[in-house]
């Protein structure tokens, strides 16, 4: 794989045109893939760690999830399950800034953090990738069918309005950090 990163993408990520809202680029390579031995949550706004984010100001995590997606915010999660859980998603070919703009998506380090899992692709290979997962002492609401469930929680055209517009403040936030 050399210079790329395997991501197992899983909810809103495992859909290409979700990830080229988050990445900018077109086409991206991916393949679907299986994650065994988690379970699929999900996590609504109060549920969410109250603490501040780099953001452009940086603000408390609920209040810009609240201002970007209302009161009603629900994210999908995973996290460790039993030997019968499984989550369906893809996997992902990405750069390394590529994962960036994904953990700053999903405010890794914030929200959820980063693990490496092994994901199982169609024809039975399995590959060591990154994925996010529910962070310490954090609650959910509710656990869903991994396997047979509706990748957007709301419609997909606010997802990658979103995206984009978290995509552009990334960079804008990196181009101030170099400038000092």
């Amino acid at each position: 794989m050399g210079d790329k990163i395997l991501y197992f993408g899983y909810g809103t990520n495992s859909r290409l045109e979700m990830m080229e809202g988050i990445t900018g680029r077109k086409k991206l390579k991916g393949q679907p893939a299986f994650l065994k031995g988690y379970k699929l949550c999900i996590q609504k706004l109060n549920q969410m760690p109250n603490i501040v984010v780099p953001a452009s100001p940086p603000r408390r995590l609920r209040d810009l999830l609240r201002e970007q997606w209302g009161n009603n915010f629900e994210s999908y999660v995973i996290l460790p399950g039993g030997k019968n859980d499984i989550v369906r998603g893809t996997l992902w070919e990405l750069t390394k800034n590529e994962r960036d703009l994904v953990k700053n998506w999903e405010q890794i380090d914030y929200l959820y953090k980063e693990i490496k899992v092994k994901v199982t692709v169609e024809n039975g290979q399995i590959f060591d990738a990154l994925t996010e997962s529910l962070g310490n002492n954090q609650k959910f609401d509710r656990e869903i069918d991994g396997l047979n469930y509706q990748p957007f929680l709301r419609k997909i055209k606010d997802y990658i309005k979103i995206s984009q517009e978290a995509r552009l403040k990334y960079f804008e936030r990196k181009n101030r950090a170099r400038k000092k």
